[in-house]
């Protein structure tokens, strides 16, 4: 058989394999962080026209909640507090299992829509390969999307980063092609790829860099691109009016979020006052848009959510933290969470690059590797998805090489599909050999690189497999906003990031057994006491821990505890007790940083076997590393 004719069969078989690789995938994990608030935003703009769940990646979450029209979706009242103070958190997860909903049937749905556009994606990476590199470089290009971790992870779930991936790929490829010839077919093509990326993620916003460099770029190339100005200018013009048209009309042409205006007196979660403060460029921008009413309230609270959210966050990497952001926070993500064959295919294919016919994709590269290194959000590997399609796209310039390279790249080819095989169905835990593999990986990276709520299931059936004797406990500090209960798991909620379950009484001692903790909680990220352990904190444990004490020795006698509330109001001891938890969490993460966990759920929740002698050194013995202060880098 011909290239010619295998090229059709081979592309079908490839984004098919694909496609079932990342569904089967997806299906052996929970909701994600990010999966259970879009997903019901997007619900709530289908059921009723509604913007108030404000995000600037609205598009993908009205995309995702399409297929839950036709299922029997029980939404909250108009008067839930959730819905009227919107909180897309809390409102996500209210409707996903507490309104006797089928959670696992609505996110299935959500990955199906999202399962077709990453399809569309891989599909767009061939044919631009295609049309640079021929038929062979195209279906290299194709076989290295399809067989990504990145990509069988982040084209499965109902959230923005695959789409902006997407959006930012075909938005560069038409506005390159309006330039090598701008005719008013393509000028609108362009203009409606623009648009379409506004209303994907906030992040779009690069795509007038990339312009910029593109059309420079041009008018090196093409000296009589210098002579139709009139044109670019107007091709410039239907952009802005093209774009500004698609997000009025996705906002179906209303400036406020709430659709009925009588709502509205409620207000939002975050004031305008504290999302634009401190005074930045960008959010000066979003307030005069705001006072002028250039564009919909909910598009302009998405990006001004993006703006105040983005200015710092706290991060770990590689034994680290911080509270601002580090230039080589994503360097080293690539580095680690990239399968070594596709560095090994990008070498192959520099002999074959041709600047003048590949330009877009490097301008493309370029501003975001920029972007992503000056960021102020140190979170995931996710927020690099933009990057791949063109890395994709120009390692098909290796089928170009001469026979030796062709047995390297097949080497290299064949060596990313046994990754990809083995590492099924975990693809969002994948780290290469330079970070110790994914059983090393909660020292590497946490957050969305490894951990994002997606191993309930893998926990569920660990502890149906390895059953807790009857004189253990089992606890559990998850990552995520999904409900472990919902997932078959019966355990004791350690104070987490979201405490679903919550206990009301005060602090009981925590008693042998199998304690399960997210890495992301395990490395006290974003907890209150972020960080290693230090002097500052263990001085409030302990003054913590004799108050505890004394209220707990008090409770048999009634003149003791009234003596206690007399000296501090029920109020105070709330507070008190909740800060204890908080603390000693956080003395308990500090010491099992310092032993290797016992079993893994997935590879983002560690088991460990804590013996009576374990939990009262975690409680009351030295503390397993203390610092002078908290060893956080600004």
């Amino acid at each position: 058989m011909t290239l010619k004719r295998a090229e059709p069969v081979v592309v079908v078989l490839l984004l098919a394999g694909f496609a079932v690789m990342g569904l089967t995938a997806a299906e052996h994990h929970s909701p994600t962080f990010d999966e259970v608030p879009h997903l019901t935003a997007g619900y709530s703009i289908w059921a009723g026209g509604d913007h108030r769940v404000a995000d600037p990646t609205h598009l993908p979450q009205w995309w995702y909640g399409m297929p839950l029209n036709l299922m029997d979706v029980n939404f909250v009242e108009r008067d839930d507090p959730f819905w009227r103070w919107p909180d897309e958190l809390l409102l996500g997860h209210k409707v996903m299992y507490h309104r006797g909903n089928d959670p696992m049937a609505m996110i299935r749905a959500g990955r199906i829509m999202a399962a077709l556009l990453a399809v569309a994606l891989g599909a767009g990476v061939w044919r631009c390969s295609r049309s640079l590199f021929g038929r062979a470089g195209g279906m290299l290009s194709l076989a290295v999307f399809a067989f990504s971790p990145s990509m069988l992870t982040h084209g499965f779930l109902t959230t923005a980063d695959l789409p902006a991936a997407m959006g930012l790929l075909a938005a560069t490829w038409c506005l390159w092609r309006m330039l090598v010839r701008p005719t008013w077919r393509r000028i609108v093509v362009s203009a409606v790829a623009v648009g379409t990326l506004c209303l994907i993620k906030a992040s779009g916003i690069l795509i007038v860099v990339v312009a910029v460099l593109l059309l420079t770029v041009r008018l090196i190339q093409a000296k009589a691109l210098r002579r139709r100005w009139p044109r670019l200018c107007a091709a410039a013009a239907v952009h802005v009016v093209i774009g500004a048209v698609m997000i009025w009309g996705f906002y179906h042409f209303r400036y406020d979020a709430f659709r009925d205006a009588g709502e509205a007196d409620q207000g939002f979660r975050w004031t305008w006052d504290k999302l634009l403060s401190p005074p930045t460029t960008a959010g000066n921008m979003v307030r005069y848009a705001r006072d002028h009413r250039l564009l919909p309230e909910s598009y302009l609270r998405g990006l001004a959510n993006y703006v105040y959210f983005t200015s710092g966050r706290s991060a770990f990497m590689d034994g680290k933290w911080t509270e601002s952001a580090w230039a080589t926070f994503f360097p080293y993500t690539a580095l680690v969470k990239t399968p070594l064959s596709l560095f090994v295919l990008w070498g192959c294919a520099a002999a074959g690059w041709r600047w003048r016919r590949t330009a877009p994709w490097w301008v493309l590269l370029g501003v975001y590797w920029a972007a992503a290194i000056t960021s102020e959000i140190n979170i995931g590997h996710r927020h690099l998805m933009p990057v791949y399609p063109p890395m994709f796209i120009l390692i098909g310039a290796a089928m170009r090489g001469r026979r030796g390279v062709r047995v390297v790249v097949g080497l290299a080819l064949v060596m990313l599909i046994a990754e990809s095989l083995w590492i099924w169905p975990h693809y969002l835990s994948y780290f290469n050999v330079i970070a110790g593999g994914p059983t090393q990986a909660h020292k590497r990276l946490v957050d969305s690189s490894l951990d994002w709520g997606q191993d309930l299931p893998a926990l569920s059936e660990h502890l149906q497999r390895h059953p807790p004797q009857p004189d253990e406990a089992v606890y559990f500090a998850y990552f995520g906003t999904a409900d472990p209960q919902a997932h078959g798991i019966d355990a004791e909620p350690l104070r987490g990031y979201y405490t679903f379950h919550p206990r009301s009484d005060p602090p009981r001692r925590l008693r042998p057994g199998i304690y399960c903790v997210s890495a992301t909680m395990l490395q006290s990220v974003y907890q209150r006491y972020r960080g290693p352990w230090c002097k500052p904190y263990e001085q409030l444990y302990q003054a913590a821990f004799l108050r505890v004490v004394a209220w707990s020795n008090a409770d048999a006698d009634a003149e003791a505890r009234q003596a206690l509330l007399k000296e501090f109001p029920q109020d105070y001891w709330a507070k008190l007790f909740d800060d204890f938890e908080r603390l000693r969490v956080a003395r308990l993460f500090a010491m099992l940083r310092h032993r290797e966990p016992d079993a893994r759920a997935g590879y983002s929740i560690l088991i460990y076997h804590l013996t009576e002698a374990d939990v009262l050194g975690a409680e009351t013995g030295p503390p397993a590393e203390l610092f002078e202060q908290v060893q956080v880098e600004q």
